[in-house]
């Protein structure tokens, strides 16, 4: 028989070695996510409280263990998932500066898409197999040891912990700035910021909401609205977003060989420039565009959202394309997947009439890991001149998307010096000379658009700054306090000598500048910013008006939309076929046009092999027999982007 002694120390044994094995867990993902040991000890020492308050969360995770006898086997499962969770928690702060939240989860296909397409497969394959068969080895050894079941002990966790984080919040020492993720997750802890991006995430109904207090804001914009006359002679409107970028003189402490972009620090001497305040760090392009399309700040959204992935999907709103398409040919370029954040589905619900993307682009060069940027040089000019109207055009380029390797760059043109790490510095590198070729394309659409007779405006724009190594650097950190990681840099040019004006804005203020300088009418959310601008209700009165369109009832509109849908064409020109012949190898020989390296083929539902030659002529491994269909489309991560041509047995000329 166990003493009662025997069975306390036993316990107390148990309590204290239970404990070790959770703080060993929670420090580990602490710096697997920091990529440090000096910082999480550091972190750990420094903010006790809410260490000790992740501790808590993993002990939440790990309490699941008293539901099961099998419990070596649960906690082996509940570690792989932790430490997966801090690899890919790591690997994002890597690409893009910012961490993992809940709404990354909607995303998380396009992730793993686009992994699939930048490594070796076969690798992978290899790899998978070899950690699954460890997996089940080490599963079936846990698998024999059993305990009893302790429900107790499983909800006492759990309320402990609750109430414990329900005392940290109210002390106040919790740091809530929705919006800077990479903020709130250095202060606050990973698993915590993960958790409480869950709790942020759903859509609340703001205080004041209701019909009477949405038409009397309607009532006020419609009353004190500016509307601009009919104009005969329009101006064309070129947006430009760019990738990632930052100016890189701003970057205190690194000098560099040559300016990385002389062609646009020449346009910001020549025309009006600026900063724009963004919302994102690192990535999430798409919540700027959001915001300089829309109006709608991305602050006021559930923390972490997609609006692209989430309402936008499957509704229409007010934008900017909506507000031009009635005079304006309104196109949007993206040299990268065309269904990339659903944007094949969103520019539709936003008013593009037109959608250029990879898919449908001939001749499209690859820059490293993405497309080149070069492309705009040529598909901003074939739309200007082929357009019987004037042209609203939103470009978006990819090629300076990061991650920036940490490598010696052998052919850089540009290169940095400063007191920091070698890789960083050639981080740095790799960043300033992807951008040295942006600019170099960006200089040809500035000369390209001096030859025009047309009146022309051009805003240029980053979409975020860069995530950088250098933005992790503690040395950087610690000598530049007070530098701005939301700031972006923004050049409005145009060819008709408009006064240079220098002012700084919000993203989501592009629009109402934009159809101010080209006196344009928009609609009831630029005249908002326009009318309650310098009211100490602007703030609030936004969010009303975003809630009720983006999630309430659309009073704005008297619960009729009147942005419908219309259907949206795919690129230049669509695929046609002129000629279908066998070659002398039985291989099917399609002439016709629109074709490219992203055309893919289905006989009878099942993919068959593809060769592109040309624009003009595919060649396809397969065999026709009367009653079958050839299906040859064009596609992007997911979804088939544009039409798709059908040819059947009949249509094959055998001679």
């Amino acid at each position: 028989m166990i003493s009662d002694k025997t069975y306390d120390k036993n316990l107390l044994r148990s309590i204290i070695e239970y404990g070790i094995f959770v703080f060993s867990v929670t420090f580990l993902i602490e710096m697997i996510s920091r990529g440090s040991i000096r910082l999480t000890l550091e972190y750990s020492m420094n903010n006790t409280k809410l260490f000790l308050c992740n501790m808590m969360l993993v002990n939440c995770f790990f309490a699941i263990i008293f539901l099961f006898k099998r419990r070596l086997l649960v906690v082996f499962h509940v570690t792989i998932l932790l430490a997966v969770f801090s690899t890919v928690q790591y690997l994002l702060l890597k690409m893009r500066g910012t961490p993992l939240t809940f709404s990354d989860i909607r995303a998380a296909g396009f992730g793993a898409a686009i992994l699939r397409e930048q490594i070796n497969s076969h690798g992978v394959i290899g790899l998978g197999v070899i950690i699954f068969v460890g997996y089940i080895i080490i599963a079936k050894k846990l698998a024999v040891v059993k305990k009893e079941r302790h429900i107790i002990l499983f909800v006492g966790s759990i309320l402990m912990c609750g109430i414990y984080i329900s005392i940290i919040e109210r002390m106040g020492i919790v740091s809530n700035n929705t919006w800077a993720q990479n903020t709130d997750y250095l202060s606050n802890g990973t698993i915590y910021s993960f958790v409480n991006s869950y709790r942020s995430s759903k859509v609340s109904r703001p205080e004041g909401y209701g019909k009477n207090k949405i038409l009397e804001i309607k009532s006020t914009i419609e009353q004190d609205e500016e509307v601009f006359p009919v104009m005969e002679d329009r101006m064309n409107i070129v947006m430009i977003q760019v990738e990632a970028w930052t100016d890189p003189m701003d970057i205190q402490g690194i000098t560099y060989s040559e300016d990385p972009m002389p062609n646009l620090r020449h346009a910001m001497t020549q025309y009006s420039s600026g900063k724009l305040n963004v919302n994102v760090l690192g990535g999430a392009t798409v919540n700027t565009e959001f915001e300089v399309l829309t109006g709608l700040p991305i602050e006021n959204r559930p923390s972490g959202e997609y609006p692209y992935l989430t309402v936008l999907t499957h509704s229409s709103i007010e934008a900017l394309p909506f507000y031009l398409n009635k005079k304006y040919q309104t196109t949007a370029i993206h040299n990268y997947y065309g269904d990339f954040y659903n944007r094949d589905k969103v520019f539709a619900n936003i008013g593009f009439q037109r959608y250029i993307s990879m898919e449908t682009m001939i001749n499209l060069h690859k820059a490293d890991y993405y497309p080149s940027d070069s492309v705009f040089i040529d598909y901003i000019p074939q739309i200007l001149i082929e357009s019987s109207e004037r042209d609203f055009i939103y470009g978006i380029t990819v090629e300076m998307h990061g991650p920036y390797a940490t490598g010696i760059l052998d052919d850089a043109k540009v290169v940095s010096e400063g007191n920091y790490p070698e890789t960083v510095l050639n981080n740095v590198n790799h960043y300033i000379n992807a951008l040295h070729k942006t600019d170099q394309y960006l200089g040809e659409l500035f000369a390209y658009f001096d030859s025009l007779d047309e009146p022309l405006i051009c805003f240029v724009f980053g979409d975020h700054q860069p995530a950088l190594e250098l933005w992790q650097d503690e040395s950087y950190n610690s000598a530049n306090p007070d530098y701005n990681y939301y700031q972006v840099p923004y050049i409005c040019y145009n060819n008709m000598g408009l006064e240079k004006e220098d002012v700084d804005m919000d993203a989501n203020r592009v629009g109402e500048y934009l159809l101010k300088l080209t006196k344009n009418n928009g609609g009831l959310i630029s005249s908002f910013h326009d009318v309650y601008s310098k009211k100490e209700e602007y703030e609030q009165d936004l969010r009303l008006l975003e809630y009720d369109i983006l999630s309430g009832k659309q009073y704005l509109y008297e619960e009729d939309n009147p942005y419908t849908v219309q259907p949206m064409e795919y690129g230049l020109e669509d695929m046609f076929f002129t000629e279908v012949k066998t070659a002398s190898d039985g291989i099917l020989v399609i002439d016709g046009g629109g074709f490219n390296e992203s055309c893919q083929a289905d006989l009878n539902g099942k993919t068959v092999p593809v060769e592109y030659v040309n624009n003009q002529q595919l060649r396809v491994d397969a065999k026709l027999e009367a009653g079958d269909v050839l299906e040859v489309y064009r596609k992007g991560l997911y979804r088939i982007i544009g039409n798709t041509l059908q040819i059947t047995e009949k249509e094959i000329n055998y001679k």
